[in-house]
């Protein structure tokens, strides 16, 4: 019951985040560096059933897993002033920030020699410790319009600590085809759909 609840809130984050981001680039001292653009895959973990069900250990996540441990992009911590989002226009500056709120810039849980996961939903408790640190914590930025199809994010706090980061874009459409009947789009587990991340690595 309790991974039914995350998948339908998976499902609704997906439905409500939909500003079309075209490019994030880091402004840094030596300029903009556009960041790494890769594809992840989100899906849903639950807890073992014994453990949870008997000895009330449980912990659920949902998670977009991102390919390889590392990032191409290296920057160092010291030239990194903010962030700047590229998207297609919307009606007004102010419009398009307030899209754009949504949008997370997290440390990233690194799977050493297997992939990074940007973990956007957590409950972890025991019978004697309800709740948990968060593995994949949420940086605290401010957002300003720069026009009326970008805006700079800058992290409230400055430097940025070393580690594998990533900001979420858009949820990745299916291709279109021609047929005659909608079908049934099955949502699994290990497959809640697809999102254009931006990744980079602080050091």
């Amino acid at each position: 019951m309790l991974l039914r609840t995350f998948v339908i809130a998976a499902v609704l984050q997906f439905a409500i985040h939909a500003q079309s981001i075209t490019g994030i680039s880091a402004v840094t001292t030596n300029g903009e560096v556009r960041l790494e653009s890769v594809i992840g895959v989100q899906e849903a973990t639950q807890g073992n059933f014994i453990a949870c069900g008997y000895i009330g250990n449980c912990k659920n996540e949902v998670l977009t897993v991102i390919p390889n441990d590392q990032s191409p992009v290296r920057l160092r911590a010291s030239n990194v002033q903010g962030f700047i989002v590229s998207s297609q226009p919307s009606a007004s500056a102010e419009m398009n920030a307030a899209e754009l709120s949504a949008t997370e810039l997290r440390l990233l849980v690194v799977k050493k020699h297997k992939e990074r996961q940007f973990v956007s939903m957590v409950s972890k408790s025991t019978v004697f410790v309800p709740g948990g640190s968060d593995p994949s914590p949420k940086v605290m930025v401010s957002i300003v319009a720069v026009d009326d199809h970008t805006v700079k994010i800058v992290p409230n706090i400055l430097p940025l600590l070393p580690g594998e980061y990533a900001i979420r874009g858009n949820p990745i459409q299916e291709a279109q085809t021609a047929q005659r009947y909608e079908k049934i789009k099955k949502i699994s587990s290990k497959d809640m759909g697809h999102w254009q991340m931006y990744c980079f690595a602080i050091e």
